[in-house]
């Protein structure tokens, strides 16, 4: 019940109360056990850019929290960014009640919709937003949900029916926890059904306009309809306007088309209409940027009255080129007359044959292969070039490419693609360019790059990505999003001494005649100078003027300095800026050792900091601005390496004359060359030194700490190894060797795992809960596979102990997941789980060889994407490999069969899901005093690399061994491992290791170097 709880606006007198809310809240968040304060949340409703905030009280308690601001990725749409009820308060429709006056809000301040993102496992949130009139969007990158209904009440045409009716009450939808919308054509469809005794009303909304397609009353059916939703480029285009009348009364219709600058129509209709009529019209949408699901397409626009009472109708369109093509490079060593490859992602997006022609201009950067091809394209087919290409000159690759294209039917089109921007960077060099989607700058290795969608800041050494993201500022208060959505009215590029910069300017709709320039200064050494200001072109502000800048970076080891005092936080559990304390200042840098790859960020000691949650806020003060007054802010200032300890880093930020400390290490490393695996009854072992001076000292061997051998070396000998023959007859499956050399200077220790296979590998199909389950058992080791169900694997049993946790055999909602099928599988880049579910999966028995010529027994699982929007027609095959009598299983991924789509920037993601008896049996465990358990608070644990995981059910330790990027999530219901690498046509393998002691990092470096020869079809291409 609701009788009791009020609504008001926030004030900062409730923010006690507001912060025991969150804290009251952390289970509903995953367990979060970030403690909130009053001060916390002054600060961050002081940043924030709502609107308002809606605040639930049960008497002076608050219990629960809506906010309301305009949304950033698209105009047209407001946004509620947070909405949280009281745990203790669940079941009381208080969430209703919040929702219900964020679309009050909505419709009184004139916008047509309200927008908002969520989890799929949500699975108590997404009925109450459906019931409100949202829609979840059919995505694959999120779980994005919009409303309609603030459209739907300020059309006149409808009116009428809503001072009767009330449209929540009165609304028929149906509640389903998954994605909504009809497709058809290409559209896809929302529909908005009411009844009221015996009126009804139906209004179909169609996706990507973001509008009204259709209306359906007792009296009337008018809709708007377009063949396909896919358009090519400059091509006319016939649409309908269908006319329905019901109650044979004459009825009158204007209509009239809205053209803008890309969508061009000429239609207009002045009728009276007794039963049916068809009326068509042309469209033709002009060049332009592809469409980002992310905001509106462009829209054909149809006015009408009907009896003379105003509405409207629309459709978002698809514009595309005949052919649509793609350039993506390898990243390059960076020298003059290296050669590299250009790959050239081609569709034709014809729904007919052709025949193209590509023509590269000559240019001064590289020297191509070949400057023309030619090649027949079938219907929709897609096609993968390889271009090879000498580096001629470092600079900005941006040629115009001309295609010719000869469609079956006769048509022609002559394209000329100047979207392609490819960066060819090296050593004292430096330039600016663009690409389709982005500006960039770069000198030497480093390079910036912005976004053009939403203007947000990136990194790269090289061609990997630096971890540090800058957003666009944002001016207030309260403070606006403009900046997120509104294209700068000028990008430019020019030298500086030792430096190249990137200048934007922006002009404020929000803040009539304020200007807004941003500076990137890239120097060749790893600094970057971020630089903002501002100008007054008006009047003098009346109210003073602030500007807020936020900036995100991994904090993976990293110095923060707080008080007097230096801080060294974990680099195994997540940090959120959120999570520093409060109660001391904080300094005007921060540092993170970022696993060998040194980032600082420092800020000027004037700038407001605020840190919140996973931002860092930096406000900025310009008080009342006169006219013409210009004020620039002192930089951010981003190390990428220049600087490669926290001291350094403190002595730039705080402009100190501190000495600088310097580390050394000293080591003596063993180089075991690659995995014993054996199934004979010895083997040969070799100890190396990799340090320039001979063996000298006692050189003893053990196996699992049992002494075998003995010898003594003397310098004299000059001997930089030593090799013996090792027995391995009665051997455990897996062995600890151990060398250690001593002498009266060291004592060195090198260590080495033997592998000793035994008995056979069982192969066997059985059904399982209606389906057809393939198992793998080598002894210790039973795996599960039922492809129909998903592809991957549900049942991992080491010894007859279950580690994995499953939904099997039924798809379940849990935590942040919807689906959630639990297991261990690898998905890939840009496919969601329902998108996974919806492809074809079989599986296999096979054998597979390891790059030492070992053979390990399969499990194949192969899966057949359908036309899906990024990989088109493409196959790929996970295994889960095995070997007799050894604890070990191997995981990789090959794609047997690429749809024309490149690997160039994808990625792949494992998931393995982890129990026990219960979860809480498990934690993650690096030594006996760091350890971080399962089944408790929520967290995020980063660079996993040398732990193991331990279940208080089983006396054996998991350890996972791969070359892939390690992150560990856990909260109350799930123990989650993720694994991330870059795709390429044969992954690299995932080990899980089980063994009663603890191996070490050395131990296990060996299966770094184990690689599958699988035979992948692309390999071929």
């Amino acid at each position: 019940m609701t009788t009791n709880i009020i609504l008001k606006e926030y004030k900062d007198e409730y923010a006690e109360e507001v912060a025991k809310m969150w804290n009251l809240s952390r289970d509903s968040w995953g367990g979060d056990d970030t403690v909130m304060t009053a001060e916390k949340v002054i600060k961050k409703e002081a940043n924030s850019d709502n609107l308002t905030l809606y605040l639930a009280f049960d008497k002076q308690e608050v219990v629960g929290y809506c906010g309301l601001s305009i949304y950033k990725e698209d105009k047209g749409s407001l946004y509620i960014p947070l909405l949280n009820v009281r745990p203790d308060y669940h079941g009381k429709k208080i969430g209703k009640l919040l929702v219900l006056k964020a679309i009050e809000r909505t419709v009184e301040l004139g916008w047509g919709r309200l927008d908002l993102f969520t989890w799929p496992g949500n699975t108590k949130a997404v009925p109450l937003y459906k019931k409100c009139g949202f829609f979840w969007e059919d995505r694959d990158d999120t779980t994005h949900l919009m409303n309609f209904v603030p459209t739907v009440l300020q059309t006149d045409l409808l009116k009428p029916f809503f001072k009767q009716a009330d449209w929540y009450t009165h609304n028929k939808k149906l509640i389903d926890v998954k994605p909504d919308g009809l497709k058809k054509n290409g559209f896809t469809y929302y529909t908005y059904d009411w009844s009221f005794g015996k009126e009804q009303l139906s209004v179909e909304i169609e996706r990507t306009s973001r509008g009204i397609s259709k209306i359906e009353t007792n009296d009337v059916i008018v809709e708007l309809t377009l063949l396909s939703h896919d358009i090519i480029e400059e091509e006319q285009q016939t649409f309908h306007l269908n006319v329905i009348n019901k109650n044979k009364k004459p009825l009158h219709i204007e209509a009239v088309s809205i053209s803008d600058s890309r969508v061009l129509s000429s239609f207009s209709v002045d009728e009276y209409v007794s039963d049916e009529a068809i009326f068509s019209g042309k469209v033709t949408v002009g060049k332009g940027e592809e469409p980002s699901p992310w905001n509106t397409h462009p829209t054909l626009k149809v006015d009408l009255k009907l009896n003379g009472v105003q509405g409207y109708l629309s459709l978002g369109v698809n514009p595309k080129p005949a052919i649509k093509l793609q350039a993506l490079m390898q990243p390059l060593h960076g020298f003059i007359d290296e050669t590299g490859v250009i790959e050239l992602e081609l569709v034709n997006q014809l729904q007919e044959d052709a025949q193209v022609s590509i023509v590269f201009p000559q240019n001064e950067y590289v020297a191509l292969d070949k400057e023309q091809i030619s090649l027949h394209l079938s219907s929709r087919q897609r096609s993968l070039i390889q271009l090879p290409f000498t580096t001629k000159k470092f600079g900005s690759y941006q040629p115009t490419i001309h295609m010719n294209v000869k469609a079956a039917s006769g048509n022609e089109y002559n394209i000329h693609n100047a979207h392609i921007g490819l960066l060819l960077k090296g050593f004292g060099s430096s330039f600016f360019g663009q690409s389709k989607k982005e500006w960039y700058i770069a000198n030497g290795i480093y390079d910036i790059r912005v976004t053009k969608r939403n203007h947000i800041l990136s990194i790269y050494r090289k061609d990997e990505a630096v971890p540090f993201h800058a957003f666009p500022p944002q001016l207030g208060r309260p403070f606006s999003s403009e900046f997120f959505k509104d294209k700068p009215v000028a990008v430019k590029s020019y030298q500086q001494e030792g430096a190249i910069v990137l200048e934007s300017e922006f002009h404020s709709n929000d803040f009539p005649g304020i200007q807004l320039f941003i500076y990137h200064t890239l120097y060749a050494d790893g600094l970057l100078k971020r630089e903002l200001a501002v100008n007054n072109t008006n009047e003098p502000l009346s109210d003073p003027l602030r500007v807020l800048e936020s900036i995100h970076f991994d904090k993976e080891h990293a110095f923060i300095p707080l008080g007097e005092e230096v801080i060294e936080y974990s680099n195994e559990l997540e940090l959120n800026f959120g999570q520093l304390p409060t109660n001391k200042k904080l300094g005007n840098w921060m540092f993170t050792s970022n696993n060998g790859k040194p980032l600082g960020v420092s800020w000027s000691t004037e700038a407001i900091v605020n840190p919140e949650g996973w931002k860092m806020n930096l406000e900025y003060k310009t008080g009342h601005l006169t006219t013409s007054e210009h004020v620039t802010f002192k930089p951010l200032i981003v190390s990428i390496g220049a600087f490669q300890t926290w001291q350094e880093q403190q002595v730039y930020a705080e402009q100190s004359n501190k000495k600088k400390q310097t580390l050394t290490e000293h080591h003596l490393s063993f180089n075991q060359e690659s995995l014993l695996i054996c199934d004979e009854e010895h083997v040969n072992a070799t100890f190396k030194t990799s340090r320039a001076e001979h063996l000298n000292g006692t050189l003893s061997f053990t196996i699992n700490e049992r002494d075998i051998q003995k010898v003594t070396i003397h310098e004299s000998e000059e001997k930089a190894e030593y090799s013996t023959t090792i027995q391995t007859k009665g051997l455990q499956p897996l062995s600890n060797l151990k060398a250690s050399l001593n002498n009266n200077k060291e004592n060195i220790v090198s260590s080495a795992l033997i592998l000793t296979k035994s008995g056979s590998v069982e192969k066997r199909k059985e059904d399982h809960a209606d389906y057809e389950t393939w198992i793998l058992n080598n002894g210790p080791i039973e795996i599960k596979v039922a492809p129909s169900f998903f592809p991957g694997m549900y049942s991992l049993k080491h010894n007859n102990h279950e580690w994995l946790d499953t939904s099997f055999p039924q798809p379940i909602a849990k935590g942040w997941w919807n689906p959630w099928l639990g297991g261990m599988t690898t998905q890939i880049s840009k496919l969601n789980m329902f998108s996974y579910l919806k492809a074809t999966s079989t599986a296999e028995f096979i054998e597979v060889e390891d790059t030492n010529n070992n053979l390990w027994s399969a499990i194949a699982i192969q899966t057949t994407l359908s036309n899906h929007e990024v990989w088109g027609n493409t196959t790929f095959t996970q295994y889960f490999a095995t070997l007799p009598g050894i604890p070990i299983l191997s995981h990789f991924i090959k794609f047997d069969t690429l749809d024309g789509k490149s690997l160039i920037g994808e990625e792949l993601y494992t998931n393995l899901f982890l129990t026990s008896n219960h979860i809480s049996d498990l934690a993650i465990q690096k030594d006996s005093l760091r350890t971080a358990r399962a089944g408790s608070a929520e967290r995020s644990i980063l660079s996993t690399g040398e732990h193991y995981i331990t279940s208080s059910s089983s006396n054996q330790k998991l350890f996972i061994v791969t070359h892939a990027r390690k992150s560990a999530y856990m909260n109350k219901d799930v123990f989650e491992n993720f694994l991330e690498q870059d795709a390429s046509c044969i992954s690299k393998p995932v080990f899980l290791i089980f063994h009663e002691d603890i191996l070490n990092k050395k131990l296990l470096q060996p299966f770094d170097r184990i690689q599958f020869k699988v035979r992948s079809k692309y390999e071929n291409h």
